[in-house]
């Protein structure tokens, strides 16, 4: 099987000024002011992208060259759905 590339790995798009925190969320706009909607999406998305989760379960998949910079990119996102709770 293939390795995985940086490239690959379905990341979140943060459109300019947009906030990182809030597309890892993946939420409808119509649900991301419902407090109890929120706090569930983020309990989701911190399990989703928890750097040893994500390395535990994706680090045999992935290109060894980009390993440094998923784990980066990963790190990012979880440390930006934590300042959520």
């Amino acid at each position: 099987a293939d390795e995985l590339r940086y490239e690959e790995f379905p990341w979140p798009v943060v459109p300019t000024g947009g906030d990182l925190a809030a597309e890892a969320l993946m939420l409808p706009p119509h649900q991301a002011s419902d407090a109890i909607v929120k706090k569930k999406a983020v309990r989701e998305a911190l399990r989703r992208w928890h750097p040893d989760k994500f390395m535990q379960k994706f680090s045999a998949l992935m290109y060894t060259d980009d390993s440094e910079r998923i784990f980066a990119k990963v790190k990012q996102i979880s440390q930006a759905l934590t300042a959520l709770v």
